[in-house]
C-alpha cells in the first residue's frame, strides 16, 4: 500500500507483505499491517522490507489503535495481542546490525518519544544514541574506502579525534585523494586552533593534548603534500609539533626534499640533514645534487657554533674534500674566519676554531690542495702575520712538490709566495728543504737564497740542477725588484765555476741578448784571453750602440733639465720681484727728505728699506 492513504501526511513509501491486508492501524511513526496470519510493523520513515523487522504470528482477526496509549491490540476468535511501540534505540541497533546507517539515523532524528524517557533525559539519550550510530557508520564508510564521507561521519559521531587522526594517518598517499584531502583540511586547522601550542613530551606515554597536536600538525602537512606543495615550508618553519619520522616518511615518498632538509635544519637535526645532502649529491636532477650543497650547509655550522659541531661538520667534510677539496676547505673553514673578522664587536664573543685545528684536520682527511687553498684564503682574509702560520704554507707547497703528480703550478705558487711575504722563516725553511730534491726544489731554494743574499749560491744551484736558461730566466724575473746586479754575477757563474772549466756558450748567449744590464768594462775583465774576439763582435758593436744611445739621451735630458731650471729661476724672480711706487708721498729712509720727483731713482733693500739713489754711501 502507498503511505499517502493515511490521513497525515506521511512520506510516500510502500511497504510490501505476501498476504491479502485484513487490518490497518497507524501509530506515528509506525504503520502496523495485519494479514491473515502475522502482523507486520513498519517504521514510515525507514525505507526497507517487512523482513527488517520482528514480525507476530497471528489467525484471523483484527487491528485496533488505542487512544490512551501509544500502542495497538489485535483480536480474534481465541486471542487478543497487544503490540507495544519498539524504542527508536532499539531500532536503530537493528538497522545498524544490518549495515542501513542512514535508516538508523532517520530513526534517531524523528521526533518519537522512548518510554520512560522525558524532557532533556530524551534528547541526550537521542544525542549519544545518534552519535554512538554515526561511529559506526563513519567506521563502515572508512573500511570501505569511501574516506571524505566517513570524515564527515567521524566529525558528527562520539569518537575521539585522535583516533580518527591516527586511521588517516595511517593512510597511504595514494589513498590521499583531493576529495579526502578537502575534506580533511578545514577538519585539521579547526583541530589545530584549538590546541595547546607546546612541545610534545619524550616519553611514549598515553595520548596528551602535546601527541594530539603532533598527530594533527602531522596530518596537516599530508593534506598540504596533496593540496599544495608550496605550503609546505612555511607550515614547517611555524609548527615545531610535527613527528619528525613520520614528516620524513611523507616528505620522501613525495619526493620533497628541500622541504626535508628544512625540516631537519630547523629541528637542529644536522647529521640527518647532512646524511640526505651526501645521499643525494649523485642525483641527476633538483637543486641538492652535488657537493655545494653540504659546503654550503657546513660553512652555517661553523658560523653558527664551530666548536659544538666540530666533530659533526669533521665527519661529513670527509666526502665533499674528496670530490672538491679546494672548493670545500676555501668555503667551510676560510670563509667561516672571514665571517668573524667581519662582525661587529656586539659578537666578538664568539669562539671559532683556529687555523691550527683546521691545518690539523686537512692535513689529516684531505690532499694537500685542500690545506693550501685554507691557508691562501685564510691569509688574505684577515691579513695575519703570525710566522707559523706563513711557515705552514711555505711547507704545505713544498709537500705538493714532492708528491707524485705534483699540480703544474705548485713551484709557481710557492715562489710568489716566498717573495712577497716577508713573515717566513727563510733559514729554517732553507734547512727543511731536502737537499736530495735539488732538481724539484731548485728554483724555490734559489728564491729563498737570494733573499738571504746568497745570490750568487743560488745561480750556481740553478745552473747546476736546471741549467742556463733556468738561471736566465730567475734573473730576468728578479732583477727588476734587486738591489744586486743578477745578470752580471750570472755571467761570473758562466765564466768562473767553481768546477770544470767556463761555459762559453751560455756565457755568449747571455752577453747578446743582455747586454743592456751587463757592465762592458766588467765583462772585458770576465772574458777569456783564448776567446776570438770574432764571437764577441756582436756584443761589442751593440753596447757601443747601446752607451751611444745611452749618451744621447742623456744629453738630450741633460739640457731639458737645464732649461727647465732657467724657467723656473726666472719664474721665481718675476714672483719674488716688489714694486716700488714713487708717488711723492714717500721719504728717503736714508736722509728722511721727501722723494717728490717721480723720476727720481730709488732703491729698495732685501728689508724693504727704500732709499734715494744719491744717499746711497758709496756714491
Amino acid at each position: 500500500m502507498t503511505g499517502n492513504a493515511a490521513p497525515v501526511a506521511i512520506p510516500e513509501k510502500t511497504f510490501a507483505v505476501d498476504r491479502p491486508i485484513v487490518g490497518l492501524v497507524l501509530m506515528r511513526p509506525m504503520i502496523v499491517l495485519l494479514t491473515q496470519d502475522r502482523i507486520h510493523p513498519f517504521h514510515m520513515e525507514v525505507d526497507g522490507s517487512a523482513a527488517t523487522f520482528r514480525s507476530v504470528s497471528f489467525l484471523d482477526g483484527f487491528a485496533l489503535h488505542s487512544n490512551a496509549s501509544e500502542m495497538a491490540f489485535v483480536a480474534s476468535d481465541s486471542a487478543i495481542a497487544f503490540l507495544e511501540r519498539v524504542p527508536d534505540q532499539d531500532l536503530a541497533e537493528d538497522l545498524c546490525r544490518t549495515r542501513r546507517f542512514e535508516a538508523a539515523v532517520a530513526v534517531l532524528r524523528s521526533p518519537g518519544r522512548d518510554p520512560d524517557v522525558t524532557g532533556g533525559q530524551l534528547m541526550s539519550a537521542r544525542e549519544r544514541d545518534l552519535a554512538r550510530v554515526y561511529g559506526q557508520y563513519a567506521d563502515d564508510l572508512f573500511q570501505s574506502g569511501r574516506y571524505a564521507a566517513s570524515l564527515k561521519a567521524f566529525q558528527q559521531s562520539d569518537v575521539d579525534p585522535s583516533t580518527v587522526l591516527t586511521r588517516f594517518n595511517g593512510l597511504s598517499s595514494d589513498a590521499m585523494c583531493d576529495q579526502t584531502v578537502a575534506a580533511l583540511m578545514p577538519y585539521l586547522l579547526h583541530l589545530r586552533s584549538r590546541l595547546p601550542r607546546q612541545h610534545p613530551p619524550s616519553s611514549a606515554a598515553p595520548l596528551t593534548p602535546a601527541d594530539f597536536a603532533v598527530v594533527v600538525d602531522t596530518m596537516l602537512l599530508r593534506t598540504y603534500l596533496k593540496a599544495d606543495r608550496r605550503l609546505v615550508i612555511p607550515f614547517l618553519s611555524q609548527s615545531p609539533l610535527v613527528d619528525v619520522d613520520q614528516a620524513a616518511a611523507a616528505l620522501t615518498s613525495a619526493g620533497q626534499f628541500d622541504a626535508l632538509l628544512f625540516l631537519y635544519e630547523s629541528r637542529a637535526m644536522h647529521d640527518r640533514a647532512l646524511s640526505l645532502l651526501q645521499g643525494l649529491a649523485d642525483s641527476t636532477t633538483g637543486t641538492l645534487s652535488g657537493t655545494l650543497p653540504t659546503i654550503h650547509y657546513l660553512r652555517r655550522l661553523m658560523d653558527e657554533d664551530a666548536i659544538h659541531h666540530w666533530d659533526l661538520i669533521r665527519r661529513h667534510a670527509v666526502w665533499a674534500l674528496d670530490r672538491d677539496p679546494i672548493t670545500a676547505a676555501v668555503k667551510i673553514f676560510a670563509y667561516h674566519h672571514r665571517r668573524r673578522s667581519s662582525v661587529g664587536s656586539g659578537e666578538a664573543h664568539r669562539t671559532t676554531i683556529g687555523p691550527t685545528a683546521i691545518i690539523d684536520y686537512l692535513k689529516e682527511r684531505a690532499p694537500v690542495q685542500a690545506a693550501i687553498a685554507f691557508l691562501e684564503a685564510y691569509i688574505a682574509n684577515t691579513g695575519t702575520t703570525l710566522a707559523p702560520i706563513h711557515n705552514e704554507l711555505a711547507h704545505l707547497y713544498m709537500s705538493a712538490i714532492l708528491q707524485p703528480g705534483a699540480p703544474v703550478d705548485a713551484g709557481r705558487r710557492m715562489q710568489d709566495f716566498l717573495c712577497r711575504c716577508q713573515y717566513v722563516d727563510l733559514p729554517a725553511l732553507l734547512q727543511d728543504m731536502p737537499a736530495d730534491k735539488g732538481d724539484l726544489l731548485a728554483s724555490e731554494r734559489a728564491v729563498v737564497l737570494h733573499r738571504l743574499g746568497r745570490s750568487d749560491e743560488a745561480l750556481r744551484e740553478l745552473v747546476e740542477h736546471q741549467g742556463a736558461l733556468a738561471a736566465i730566466g730567475f734573473c730576468n724575473t728578479h732583477a727588476p725588484s734587486s738591489a744586486t746586479r743578477l745578470h752580471m754575477q750570472l755571467l761570473r757563474v758562466f765564466l768562473q765555476p767553481a768546477a770544470g772549466d767556463p761555459m762559453i756558450e751560455p756565457a755568449l748567449q747571455l752577453l747578446h741578448s743582455h747586454y743592456r744590464q751587463l757592465d762592458a768594462c766588467e765583462v772585458v775583465k770576465l772574458l777569456p784571453d783564448t776567446l776570438p774576439v770574432e764571437r764577441v763582435r756582436d756584443y761589442v758593436e751593440k753596447t757601443v750602440g747601446h752607451h751611444l744611445e745611452v749618451h744621447r739621451r742623456n744629453q738630450i735630458e741633460k739640457h731639458l733639465c737645464r732649461g727647465q731650471h732657467r724657467q723656473a729661476h726666472l719664474d721665481l724672480y718675476a714672483r719674488q720681484r716688489p714694486r716700488v711706487v714713487v708717488d711723492g708721498c714717500g721719504r728717503c729712509d736714508s736722509c728722511r727728505q721727501p722723494i717728490a720727483d717721480p723720476n727720481v731713482v730709488v732703491v729698495r733693500y732685501p728689508n724693504g728699506a727704500v732709499i734715494d739713489y744719491k744717499c746711497l754711501p758709496d756714491l
